[in-house]
């Protein structure tokens, strides 16, 4: 009998279980009709990460696995736009964290970012770090402004700059730090590559002496150095820029640059189309994948096709969410096309979005609580990281005190198999999120009324059919995480053991002998077990199958039977069959 004080946790822990065994609306999402799993951790002050699976019922989509950053803007967790050593050639993200981490540099979490040519890496749209002009595009953008105090605003912009000479001609500098093309003017600073990278023939005129910043609402002055025409790439020398043009570009483009003196002084101008506050922006993005959401309203013109997909957006309270979701991955997440992606950012509280760059870029990585550095968190489509144009990041100053004041169990999600073991790991940061030593003796121990044991290495031994709440305490500090454990699951799968392929029927020749391992799940999702979860049979005539789960068949051939293999009261029957048999049915082979 249930104690009256016990009985409403009771109820809760029976509807979470009917939610993970049976999924039901009420997580309902446009991503899926239940959700099967999923965390929400903070890893820095005003940062959190959460990670989300879905189930869709929706033909050939079946799971949808999200991972997003929301952020509230404060003084100590910053966010910033990179690329590699150069905008030409571009970075993995992974790569990108890693080289800022060697520079004492604590990055948090971060994403792909703006899109990029394939070809060179170079990226399409307009960029602002550090408040000054990174890249500038022949064309206007949707794009993201992010002010000194982490504030952010979406809205359409159009970078203008120009260079005027001494004599008073003036021409339109079209393009900042892109690939040079026959039809406009380009300027390149050193963050472009160490080269022009130029391939056709051109004009290259080397400026130095630079006097003001490449800033909206700003000048420049400099000098000119030299005026060369050639057929190949140029050095960009370190603290000066490269003003070029093609051979081939219109006569009013070409002729005011190719006719530059050596000692003249030109200047520059920058301003912008749009928000007056783009001449406060530190940190901006355009994109030309366009908006999501406008004002709350999901943009008519999106197209279709599921992807993986990133984007970012702002809430009505002003958070930042930057989100990813991947796809083109049977059995892990299917993707979405654009529409559902705005959905997806309205259902987070979104008021304007922008889709960023996706595909095989889509990459997000985190620093969970407790670790020296971030790493990838989602599974990109092409199997490994691309290499990046830009990527958006958040990164920490907050300082280091080294005193422990937040205690974090690992894993968050837990899903085992009962008579399986689960080993946690516990981890300490200080006020700053930075990691730090434990505070004391560390103490293990489950919720009362429950069966099962942890001892005091942090080794969990799933002994209930519930969830059950896990505890860690050091020093006066207490955490805790979710152990969901079944005794029954849903499903299991019996798998060739060296193949690691999920067998449906079995044909083996006489006194041939197969090694296999089971699967259990519970709902969608995979249970953590162990071989001495599982009760493993098989009928005499096929052959027999030792503790091992080796199974060795018989000397008749031509002989059927099954093999069995249960856990709890479920119960799976693979079909075994001795001896050669035609058959047009690929199931009635080890797939």
């Amino acid at each position: 009998m249930i104690k009256k004080s016990n009985l409403k946790s009771f109820m809760c822990i029976a509807l979470c279980m009917l939610m993970v065994l049976y999924p039901v609306s009420a997580f309902a999402s446009v991503l899926g009709s239940s959700k099967i799993d999923g965390y929400t951790t903070k890893i820095g002050e005003g940062l959190f990460f959460t990670h989300n699976v879905f189930y869709s019922d929706q033909s050939g989509v079946g799971k949808q696995s999200e991972n997003y950053l929301t952020y509230t803007p404060n003084s100590t967790v910053i966010p910033s736009i990179t690329f590699g050593t150069a905008l030409y050639g571009g970075n993995t993200l992974s790569n990108q964290v890693s080289t800022m981490e060697s520079a004492d540099i604590d990055v948090l979490a971060g994403t792909n970012a703006d899109f990029f040519s394939t070809q060179t890496l170079v990226p399409m749209s307009n960029a602002i770090v550090d408040g000054k002009i990174l890249t500038k595009d022949s064309s206007g953008q949707d794009a993201i402004g992010i002010m000194e105090d982490g504030t952010a605003f979406i809205s359409y912009v159009f970078f203008n700059s120009s260079m005027t000479r001494e004599d008073g001609t003036s021409i339109a500098i079209h393009n900042i730090n892109k690939f040079r093309q026959p039809y406009a003017a380009y300027l390149l600073t050193p963050e472009f590559s160490d080269t022009t990278r130029n391939t056709t023939k051109g004009f290259d005129v080397v400026l130095g002496s630079l006097e003001g910043e490449m800033k909206i609402g700003s000048m420049m002055t400099a000098i000119v150095e030299s005026v060369t025409e050639n057929s190949s790439a140029i050095d960009i020398p370190k603290d000066k820029i490269v003003l070029t043009v093609d051979s081939n570009a219109p006569e009013e483009i070409l002729t005011p640059v190719s006719t530059l003196n050596i000692g003249e002084q030109v200047t520059f101008s920058f301003s912008a189309t749009g928000d007056e506050r783009w001449s406060q922006v530190k940190v901006g993005m355009g994109s030309v994948g366009g908006s999501l959401l406008l004002g709350g309203e999901i943009n008519p013109n999106l197209s279709t096709g599921a992807a993986p997909r990133t984007a970012i957006g702002i809430k009505e309270d002003g958070s930042i969410v930057l989100y990813t979701i991947d796809g083109r991955q049977e059995g892990h997440s299917y993707g979405v096309q654009l529409k559902t992606l705005a959905k997806r950012m309205q259902e987070l509280g979104c008021m304007e979005a922008l889709n960023l760059d996706g595909g095989g870029s889509t990459t997000i990585t985190a620093q969970l609580p407790g670790n020296s550095s971030s790493t990838l968190m989602n599974k990109p489509s092409d199997k490994k990281e691309r290499s990046l144009s830009t990527h958006f990041l958040f990164t920490n100053t907050a300082k280091k005190t080294g005193k422990a004041e937040h205690l974090h169990l690992y894993p968050m999600s837990n899903y085992i198999l009962k008579g399986a073991t689960l080993q946690l790991t516990l981890k300490a940061t200080d006020s700053g999120f930075y990691p730090a030593a434990l505070p004391g003796k560390v103490e293990y121990f489950v919720q009362d009324e429950k069966e099962s044991t942890v001892s005091d290495k942090g080794l969990f031994t799933a002994k209930d059919s519930s969830l059950v709440e896990v505890f860690a305490q050091s020093g006066n500090l207490k955490t805790s995480t979710a152990v969901t454990c079944l005794e029954t699951p849903t499903s299991i799968n019996v798998k060739n053991k060296d193949t690691d392929t999920v067998i449906k029927s079995l044909q083996l020749a006489p006194k041939d002998s197969i090694t296999l391992s089971a699967e259990a799940f519970g709902g969608y999702n995979k249970l953590i077990s162990s071989a001495d979860c599982y009760r493993w049979e098989c009928d005499s005539d096929v052959g027999s199958i030792d503790e091992n789960q080796i199974f060795t068949a018989s000397d008749r051939y031509g002989a059927e039977g099954n093999i069995y293999v249960s856990a709890g009261e479920k119960t799976v029957t693979v079909p075994v069959i001795l001896g050669k048999q035609e058959s047009t049915d690929p199931k009635a082979y080890p797939v």
